[in-house]
């Protein structure tokens, strides 16, 4: 089984080395024959680019990826998913507030055989007004979308690849990447408990007013375009995969 570990970076170059670091430890002799590691680099303007090169040069397992031009993660997922050979996808940030040694956890539900594993967040580190409106958004969104998902703010998340492969992905939709892999046909869901760890280098790329006045509308926009079947899988579409 083949796991593709998807990281987009914007400006990290504090953070990667031991990001790379840790999954190394992590992935150690022959498991590293199961994974892949993309790294996608959202047109950084600091030393990301150069240590991304530095660093696949020395790990087989990594694969750098670049984007010209901003894309914001959703266009780094897009790039990612494109380029992924795993029958698994694993999506975690690039800031080391995702632990990368909760990833054995993780293969351990894929082997279990489920289609969707959701990192849950515990000691959130975020500032209290965040976590306040993360817990009206996930009460909301239950509502909306019925969904059994407990969280839907996740960022280290795991994905069957035949749920969120070819996704015609919209603005920001990395964030609902659960809602659309549900609506495409993911039944089998588990939560894990994660740690949450603060943040040490640089800065959120997302702004607290940004994520919360933005948020009403882009989640209705996705109600309709789920409702509309925008993302139902059409039968016998070529992959985009390689």
């Amino acid at each position: 089984m083949l796991i593709s570990v998807v990281i987009p970076v914007h400006n990290e170059a504090g953070s990667l080395c031991e990001l790379v670091a840790r999954l190394s430890r992590v992935v150690t002799g022959d498991e590293r024959n199961q994974y892949e590691l993309l790294i996608v680099d959202d047109a950084s303007t600091d030393e990301s680019p150069s240590l991304i090169s530095e660093l696949s040069s020395s790990l087989g397992f990594l694969r750098p990826f670049r984007l010209a031009r901003r894309g914001g993660q959703t266009g780094c997922y897009a790039l990612a998913f494109s380029e992924a050979r795993g029958e698994f996808i694993v999506r975690m940030d690039g800031d080391l507030q995702d632990s990368p040694e909760d990833l054995p956890r993780f293969v351990l539900r894929m082997q279990a055989g489920y289609d969707l594993i959701v990192g849950r967040r515990v000691g959130r580190k975020h500032q209290l007004p965040l976590r306040v409106a993360s817990t009206i958004f996930d009460w909301a969104v239950r509502l909306l979308f019925a969904s059994p998902l407990r969280t839907h703010a996740a960022s280290f998340v795991a994905f069957r690849r035949t749920w969120v492969r070819n996704v015609p992905f919209q603005a920001n939709d990395h964030r609902y990447l659960p809602l659309i892999a549900l609506r495409r046909g993911a039944t089998k869901v588990c939560h894990l408990e994660v740690l949450h760890r603060a943040r040490q280098w640089g800065r959120s790329k997302y702004s607290m007013g940004r994520k919360i006045l933005g948020g009403i509308p882009e989640v209705l926009h996705l109600f309709f375009r789920l409702k509309r079947g925008f993302y139902d899988i059409t039968p016998n579409a070529p992959s985009t995969s390689r």
